[in-house]
């Protein structure tokens, strides 16, 4: 289901940009990772890609790094949101992997704690537990 919804909304974009003017240059599905891999939204990335959006594949969280060699093969991605697996775990030959995004203009978002561990993203019983509490993350963009 989610993979015909996220076609159609590529297919809108594109609509919205040819038929009506509207300055539309990009496409993401933003959201968490857990439970729904970006890969599985390969024909709206591939129709995206088809009409020259640039593509954001959030990728490298929930899934390890893996997800981001998927987003850049199968999903043409032109920015990795999410990157947290590049630089939280060991991954092999990071340097020439990141040299390597940015040889090919590839961006990556990363976040400092995973976003699902952020307490803005935290179930409501865990933010409300009576104390406060202090997390310091960060986000930045390579």
């Amino acid at each position: 289901l989610y993979s015909v919804a996220s076609l159609e909304l590529a297919r809108a974009a594109v609509r919205c940009r040819d038929r009506l003017g509207i300055p539309i240059v990009g496409f993401d599905l933003a959201g968490e990772e857990a439970g729904y891999p970006a890969h599985a939204h390969e024909e709206a990335y591939a129709h995206a890609h088809q009409n020259f959006l640039k593509k954001t594949v959030h990728a490298g969280e929930a899934y390890g790094p893996e997800s981001i060699f998927d987003a850049i093969t199968a999903l043409y991605a032109d920015r990795i949101g999410h990157g947290y697996h590049l630089f939280a775990v060991q991954v092999p030959e990071r340097r020439r992997v990141v040299e390597g995004l940015h040889a090919a203009g590839i961006r990556v978002q990363v976040h400092y704690v995973p976003i699902h561990h952020h307490p803005v993203y935290a179930p409501p019983r865990r933010r409300l537990c009576g104390r406060q509490t202090s997390t310091q993350s960060a986000s930045a963009s390579l």
